[in-house]
């Protein structure tokens, strides 16, 4: 064999070995994106609202809760909640501050007008003897689907039997 075959040959193999290995760094990995935990103020999410009502938006100031047809044991004042006209919402849980999108879809039900919330994004602390009462009010939270605005009260219903009731806050 000659030495310009050998070289043809040669550079036969390493094209193909080329193409092989570009052909091999064009296909796409799919690993999850990473998920980071807030330790101070939730980043605020992305929002669509097909409606607005000034009646909802402003501070409430936490009040009661029947969940799952009892009274859960939410004792801590400083659970609030705060609707911006911008179809956000924000508060503090009795520990950690929380924010979610909500949209409220203009229709009505038995029990108000109807309103989708979540997801909600929390802050990260652990407060001893808070954390079982911040559970339940942000799972109880997450279910609402509908809510009254009478005067200065506000009621979110989850199911029939099943509310967060709240008073509008007072100016500082």
């Amino acid at each position: 064999m000659k030495i310009t075959d050998m070289r043809s040959l040669l550079f036969l193999a390493c094209s193909v070995i080329l193409v092989a290995v570009l052909a091999c760094g064009c296909t796409t990995n799919t690993v999850p994106p990473t998920v980071t935990t807030a330790t101070s103020t939730p980043t605020p999410l992305p929002v669509t609202t097909s409606a607005s009502d000034q009646l909802l938006t402003g501070q409430w100031t936490f009040v009661a809760a029947i969940v799952d047809n009892s009274a859960p044991r939410i004792t801590n004042n400083k659970v609030s909640l705060a609707f911006s006209a911008d179809g956000t919402l924000s508060g503090n849980a009795g520990c950690n501050n929380y924010n979610a999108a909500y949209t409220l879809t203009g229709e009505h039900n038995e029990f108000g007008k109807t309103i989708v919330i979540g997801p909600l994004g929390t802050t990260k602390m652990n407060c001893q003897g808070k954390m079982e009462d911040e559970q339940t009010y942000l799972l109880a939270l997450k279910r609402v689907t509908s809510y009254t605005v009478a005067g200065n009260k506000l009621t979110l219903t989850i199911t029939p039997g099943n509310m967060l009731a709240y008073e509008r806050a007072k100016p500082s």
